[in-house]
């Protein structure tokens, strides 16, 4: 269903209204309680999307997906389930071809959280210095890829 919805792009966020790997409308992962992870389905783990997209299922079936689940030839009606989201899982150590990258990631991350006079004067006339965060968090991100965590 995220292949199709997103591509298998569990970050993304495209503008249209709808993100992350099952395309959550800010609505719908509120109801379903996607906020107790992060305030939006792209900033969340493929783990905690998938608890959410569950519940979502459990109270709208797969009309909540309509296009790709139609698509899929998937068309139950909501199913009652008794769910709770999936406990955090440890982080895998490192390897050492990830080590190598623990050091200046994290430099990284921590300079660009540093600076954000210095990002928002780059910025055009009206915009938000909140381009820092989400920079920081899609760094973040690809760090835990290579089995890497910095800190929220």
């Amino acid at each position: 269903l995220a292949q199709c919805e997103s591509g298998g792009n569990w970050a993304i966020n495209t503008g249209n209204g709808y993100q992350g790997g099952l395309q959550f409308s800010p609505s719908t992962w509120a109801a379903y309680g996607g906020t107790q992870f992060a305030p939006t389905a792209n900033l969340a783990t493929r783990e905690q999307q998938i608890a959410i997209a569950e519940k979502t299922l459990a109270g709208q079936g797969w009309g909540a997906w309509p296009a790709c689940s139609r698509k899929l030839g998937l068309n139950s009606a909501p199913t009652p389930r008794n769910l709770s989201a999936p406990a955090p899982s440890a982080a895998p150590a490192a390897t050492p071809a990830a080590a190598q990258y623990v050091a200046p990631v994290a430099a990284q991350a921590e300079a660009a959280k540093a600076l954000p006079a210095e990002v928002a004067a780059l910025l055009p006339a009206g915009s938000s210095e909140t381009v820092t965060p989400d920079v920081y968090e899609l760094i973040r991100e690809q760090a835990l890829q290579y089995g890497i965590t910095l800190p929220r």
